[in-house]
């Protein structure tokens, strides 16, 4: 299924995206709506026969006498087809769509009417009350159209329900295209096919100057017909792992609730990534600056079955970082019941929390004996902040400018963190017990 331009009953301001940001109130409530409306849609083909809008009560004689077409499957491939229009429209990216699991029709199907382009194609499929019954009623039926993703379909070259091919068909897509994306959705059942297993290798073919690139979709709901399937049933790490060394980086989306599901899918890990490097970095190095404590040549040695973490010190690490997950959920939870831009914040507050957490660490709070923290870690924080307020940053990582008023409140929460590291030394001090200053090391006539 190629969608490749904006048709005219879905224009840009149907779906108004910010670069990799997550979805504003107004854009989620657009989104979801179109979602909602193509399930509909698709539920419409599988079950009736007439009354497509239920403006009457469903008599049996509304609903097809024998059934096809997979439920189970269709909401998913939905909400990635109206989630690939948004970047179609803000983009004018070129996306191929090709989707595996069988059975899948009635979703695509409902997708193309929804946004004009089959009524094009047949214009007795009218985009009004009386296509929509047409829609429905010729859905898996005598002289209609098949269950699956048919050449009848405006844009198919992939049926779905082919027993493994959809995965090399998509990289056949991609090759000598260079400015196309191809998102292929793979199945439960097709992912445990021979031929599906072989074309994860397909990405070694491909050059990413003169082709395109193909995001593979595992659509894991559990169950392939009626019998669960391998990969949903592995664990996370384990399924990971796998497609890791198929040369992927995988991100995992789940959940139940669509509002939540329909933020998972713009998030961007660059941010993470960009946290890591300013508050790993830079203060990282700087501490290697530190003095050492003047106690230190007091200290007995630690012990030598003793580990790096020993002294408390992992005890420590799970105590300062539980401060900073809740400083930063915190931050995003306020955001969001606020309607601020939740993301961005809770991206800012994870930064400075851990920079506050640097400067707690010092050997010698209080005093300027190490200037160059002072500088590492002002420099994170002018590149954090950078991130926020410079174009080409905020279009890299997906933010968007704070209020001043918001900026200071995140600021001051994130000063809990250099709280909690200096309490938490004070009270659990991981330091062993000095040694008193002239006592002889050992009693040996030899040490006298």
């Amino acid at each position: 299924m190629t969608v490749t331009s904006t048709p005219p009953e879905l224009d840009a301001s149907t779906f108004q995206i910010a670069d990799a940001r997550p979805l504003g109130t107004d854009e989620l409530e657009r989104v979801d709506a179109y979602w909602r409306a193509a399930n509909y849609l698709s539920v419409g083909q599988i079950y009736l026969m007439g009354n497509p809008l239920l403006r009457e009560p469903l008599v049996p004689e509304h609903v097809k006498p024998r059934l096809l077409g997979h439920w189970g499957t269709t909401p998913g491939l939905n909400l990635l087809y109206a989630h690939l229009s948004r970047i179609v429209a803000a983009r004018s990216q070129k996306v191929i769509y090709v989707t595996g699991p069988g059975h899948g029709g009635p979703g695509l199907v409902a997708n193309t009417w929804l946004e004009g382009t089959y009524s094009e194609v047949y214009p007795r499929i009218s985009r009004d009350g009386a296509g929509m019954g047409r829609l429905f009623t010729q859905f898996s039926f005598p002289g209609g159209i098949p269950s699956h993703v048919a050449p009848e379909t405006p844009g198919s070259i992939h049926e779905g329900g082919e027993l493994g091919y959809s995965l090399s068909h998509a990289y056949g897509a991609a090759l000598d295209n260079p400015d196309l994306v191809v998102a292929c959705v793979i199945g439960d059942g097709e992912a445990e096919t021979g031929p599906l297993a072989a074309s994860w290798h397909s990405n070694k073919f491909l050059d990413p100057v003169g082709d395109g690139a193909v995001l593979p979709i595992l659509h894991l709901n559990g169950y392939k017909i009626a019998n669960p399937a391998v990969l949903a049933r592995i664990g996370d790490d384990e399924l990971c792992a796998l497609l890791v060394r198929y040369g992927h980086k995988p991100y995992l989306v789940s959940g139940d609730d669509p509002a939540t599901v329909h933020q998972l899918l713009p998030l961007l890990p660059a941010q993470i990534l960009w946290i890591n490097v300013l508050t790993h970095g830079l203060p990282g190095l700087a501490m290697g600056s530190e003095p050492a404590d003047p106690d230190a040549m007091r200290q007995p040695p630690r012990p030598p079955a003793e580990t790096v973490l020993g002294a408390g010190l992992w005890q420590r690490v799970l105590r300062v970082a539980a401060v900073i997950a809740a400083v930063t959920i915190g931050v995003g939870v306020w955001a969001h019941t606020t309607d601020r831009p939740w993301q961005t914040l809770t991206f800012l507050a994870l930064g400075l929390t851990q920079l506050a957490v640097a400067l707690g660490s010092r050997a010698r709070p209080g005093t300027a004996a190490n200037p160059m923290l002072f500088a590492a870690v002002g420099a994170a924080l002018l590149l954090q902040l950078a991130a926020i307020y410079a174009p080409p940053l905020r279009q890299l990582l997906g933010t968007e400018p704070v209020t001043a008023t918001d900026l200071l409140i995140v600021t001051a929460v994130s000063v809990l963190g250099y709280a909690a590291i200096r309490l938490d030394r004070r009270i659990h001090s991981t330091a062993p017990p000095p040694a008193e200053v002239g006592r002889p090391i050992s009693e040996s006539p030899e040490a006298t």
